[in-house]
């Protein structure tokens, strides 16, 4: 790991701890109650998978649902958290790499106060716990908010969660969703500049191309 990525690290670490679970392997059935309005396709996207995969997983004839019915997203999802390698495709001027088991940072390399931790969390996890603990982690730096997940901004939709929170020097968003069938957390860190408005979505532009094996 670059001595910077190191530094940014050290920096975060009494931070990062507020941010810790039990990262251990679960079995998990993940299932959504039909709503009047929803339709195969608006639940793949909301869950990142497709609808042939509903259709395959619930044993679907046709794409006709019903509400008030339950359909299985991914039937005993199972990954041990720790052991999940995550990559993504990095522009010029940063670098990613991995931060502790689970963990791992993209950073800008000209300035460490840009960077996004990328956490991989428990299949099994509580969102309900997993929002709280982001809150928790997110009032250190000021006052948190929760801002809509359907900002044109492809990354924050079908978000469970879109969380904020800022001071006089920087802010920090929490962005917690399924990609792939993992539970990861985002944690983008950035200044209060006008460079944010360059940087910050070069780094959201890399996160969408995170893949894992």
């Amino acid at each position: 790991m670059k001595r910077s990525l190191l530094k940014t690290a050290a920096l975060t670490l009494g931070l990062t701890a507020m941010l810790g679970f039990n990262q251990t392997t679960h079995a998990a059935t993940i299932t959504h109650k039909i709503k009047k309005g929803d339709t195969l396709y608006s639940i793949a996207k909301k869950y990142q998978t497709t609808v042939a995969a509903l259709k395959k997983l619930n044993r679907l004839q046709s794409d006709k649902i019903y509400a008030g019915k339950t359909l299985i997203i991914s039937k005993d999802l199972n990954y041990d958290a720790m052991n999940v390698k995550v990559k993504l495709q990095t522009k010029t001027g940063f670098s990613f790499g991995l931060e502790e088991p689970g963990k791992y940072i993209l950073l800008y390399n000209k300035n460490g106060y840009y960077f996004t931790r990328i956490e991989v969390l428990d299949a099994n996890a509580k969102i309900s716990d997993v929002k709280a603990n982001s809150k928790l982690y997110l009032s250190s730096t000021g006052k948190v908010t929760e801002l809509k997940t359907d900002v044109g901004v492809p990354f924050y939709k079908n978000a469970y969660f879109f969380l904020h929170a800022h001071n006089a020097k920087f802010q920090q968003n929490i962005v917690v969703k399924r990609v792939d069938g993992k539970l990861v957390r985002f944690t983008i860190h950035f200044e209060n500049k006008e460079a944010s408005e360059g940087i910050t979505p070069q780094m959201i532009e890399m996160l969408q191309t995170i893949k894992f094996n």
